[in-house]
């Protein structure tokens, strides 16, 4: 009974997380973006363009702003932000969103 309470408020908080951080980026969307998650994190796959240090600054003061919110709950998000010029592939875990 205490696994599937687990998981059930796990759906809750990932899923209200992401939308949220959706909500939250509104039409600015970095050129790719990915989710995973895991216990008690929302992990974020983000690819910008080269140099845009406006987009970078966005991107984690939005991470932020939902680890303001929910990290009380003990969920947290982390990004990792990458350059289009890095040309990393996308792991394997993660899901694509954007890209």
């Amino acid at each position: 009974m205490a696994r599937l309470n687990k998981i059930t408020a796990q759906k809750h908080f990932v899923s209200k997380i992401i939308f949220e951080y959706l909500q939250l980026l509104g039409k600015r969307l970095p050129r790719k973006l990915a989710f995973d998650f895991n216990d008690s994190e929302v992990l974020v796959w983000a690819e910008i363009e080269d140099d845009d240090e406006g987009m970078e600054r966005f991107m984690i003061l939005t991470e932020a702003d939902v680890n303001a919110r929910y990290h009380q709950f003990g969920f947290d998000m982390t990004t990792t932000l990458v350059e289009a010029s890095d040309e990393f592939p996308l792991p394997n875990h993660y899901q694509t969103f954007i890209g």
